[in-house]
């Protein structure tokens, strides 16, 4: 492995490098339309972005990152001044949708709505196919996916992290199922329970909400030791707080507690 690759591969698990082995074949190979989705963090999906240049000669490389809601992914594509000369087009920044959406469907409960607790647990709501249970963006990403294959004959690369992973798997089963390719970029399981009080409080807000609802993911997907559980939910009762979920942290404070009354940091 170069050193480029190890430098932002150290913090995952041991599949990472057969990952991006198959992510770089696949994007070479592919000819004409083809979607691919990478599960990641924003700050991987930036490595991949500057490794696939790199690596993937001499095919034309163009990447289309978003830093607030978007409601028709289309539009924003066609709308790209290069997008006939492209033949692979990296897509990220669709969480500030999936979070705005988060936000103004499920509420706060620090404002006043209902608990956190109870809206999140509410999956049937969430996962339905009406207005309310998916985000505009993604209505269209399913209403549009003809459109897609026919105006675009080029490699699609969507990052995304966990949670909306999720998202595209529950919400846009018609357009997920058409993926060339799905590759998944996994931390290790150190750095998902570490716990840096003073980073959390220190990034961005949206970036604390996304890692909330990823570590939420992470915590049934790893296997995880009694003591290791404990960790993962007082860093998603510190993230909660940042985001002013009061009760929501509470709530999981609560939980450490149930499963260990002497756990010091939750008292």
């Amino acid at each position: 492995m170069n050193q480029r690759l190890f430098n932002w591969q150290q913090n995952l698990d041991s599949t990472a490098k057969e990952e991006y082995s198959s992510l770089r074949r696949s994007l070479q190979r592919n000819r004409g339309f083809g979607l691919f989705f990478v599960q990641c963090s924003p700050a991987i999906g930036t490595s991949i972005i500057a490794e696939i240049k790199q690596d993937v000669k001499p095919k034309k490389i163009d990447s289309l990152k978003f830093v607030q809601p978007i409601d028709s992914l289309y539009n924003e594509i066609v709308e790209l001044s290069d997008i006939e000369h492209t033949d692979i087009l990296f897509i990220s920044g669709l969480e500030y949708s999936l979070l705005a959406y988060e936000e103004y469907t499920f509420g706060n409960s620090s404002k006043g709505g209902a608990s956190d607790r109870e809206t999140y647990a509410n999956s049937k709501e969430r996962y339905s196919q009406s207005k309310r249970g998916i985000p505009r963006f993604l209505g269209y990403l399913n209403l549009q996916r003809d459109r897609f294959k026919r105006d675009f004959p080029l490699s699609l690369v969507f990052l995304v992290p966990i949670f909306g992973i999720e998202y595209l798997i529950e919400r846009t089963p018609d357009f997920f199922d058409w993926r060339s390719g799905f590759f998944r970029f996994i931390p290790k399981k150190n750095s998902a329970i570490d716990i840096s009080i003073e980073r959390i409080f220190q990034q961005d807000l949206n970036q604390s909400r996304s890692e909330l609802l990823d570590s939420k993911i992470l915590a049934k997907e790893l296997e995880l030791n009694p003591d290791e559980q404990l960790q993962i939910l007082e860093k998603q009762s510190l993230l909660a707080l940042k985001c002013d979920r009061y009760q929501e942290a509470i709530a999981t404070l609560d939980k450490i507690l149930e499963l260990n009354p002497n756990y010091d940091t939750a008292w």
